[in-house]
Formats: structure tokens, sequence, C-alpha cells
């Protein structure tokens, strides 16, 4: 059973996400003819993590080729790109696995991101995060020593559907 709560006048939801586990610290990996330093965390599902500079790097070629590269078989992994803004911001991008494309936003991958560029002494908790899509999410963890707890992620509650169920219906 996964907790969320509403927060405010119902404008946010706030959830509690599966404590991290099996992380991995960088890894040379080759890319595009060159190392790229790729770190990895599952938080519910297995996420490959890669720091950059640039707001555009190119998600779908490296995406493709981390996700299926040997060192994350034989499932595959999501890739996060992760640029920087400063001890408190990160603009994230997700190639997913399943998809097999970049999607507009990730919960699971946003928290890898946060808790790997914490252990790396980038960010505190709590952290925010910009994703393709332009949602606006919080990562709030504790850390301590090299254990991450109480991992929450936090964003905009909308209603996206209603519907009526009939008693009949359960039948």
């Amino acid at each position: 059973m996964i907790d969320a709560e509403l927060i405010g006048e119902q404008e946010h939801v706030r959830v509690t996400m599966t404590s991290p586990f099996d992380y991995q610290d960088s890894q040379l990996i080759s890319v595009d003819e060159s190392e790229k330093e790729v770190f990895s965390i599952n938080t519910g599902v297995p996420h490959a993590v890669v720091f950059v500079d640039s707001d555009n790097p190119p998600v779908e070629n490296w995406g493709r080729t981390l996700r299926y590269h040997e060192q994350f078989e034989p499932a595959g992994t999501n890739v996060n790109f992760v640029k920087i803004l400063d001890d408190e911001e990160l603009l994230v991008r997700t190639y997913e696995r399943g998809v097999e494309a970049e999607t507009m936003a990730c919960g699971t991958g946003v928290v890898a991101a946060a808790i790997v560029a914490a252990r790396q002494g980038l960010v505190e908790s709590p952290v925010d995060v910009t994703t393709t899509g332009g949602e606006q999410l919080v990562v709030h963890f504790e850390l301590q020593e090299n254990n991450i707890g109480d991992v929450h992620l936090q964003g905009a509650a909308r209603i996206i559907y209603e519907a009526e169920l009939s008693a009949e219906a359960l039948l």
C-alpha cells in the first residue's frame, strides 16, 4: 500500500515512495564513442542516472544505448539525464523502458535523480525538480551517512477523470 496525502487546498499531493536500494556508484560506460559516468539505483524500478551539462542531451540515442547495456541485463533500466541547476534544483529528462522513448515525467526517475545527486553531495533535501513536460515536483528524503529514508514525492494534484460506479457493476 502506498500512503498519499493532499496538501493545502487539495492542490498538491505528497506520496510516500519506496525506500531506494541497490545503489551503485558511478561506472564508466561507453556511449557514442565516449565514456559516460553512470550511477544506478532502484526506487521501485531500476534507474540509471547520468549527470549532463546540457538541457538537451541526446535522450533517445543515449537512453536506448544505456537502457539495453549489458550492465543492466536482463531486465534493462530506465535512464535519467540530470542537469544540476543549483544545490536544491534539478532538471530531469527520462528515457523509460517499456515506453522505449523519452517520457514527459517519471516519479521514480525524479526520486532516483534526487537521491543520486544527494549522495554525490550536489543537492540537499528538499529537491525541486523540473521534468520534460514542465512538471514541478519536490523530492523530500532523509540522508544519514549513506542511508536514505523517509522518501516522499510531491506534485500538483489534478482531476483527470471522473466516473460513477454502480453497485451492480461490482457483482
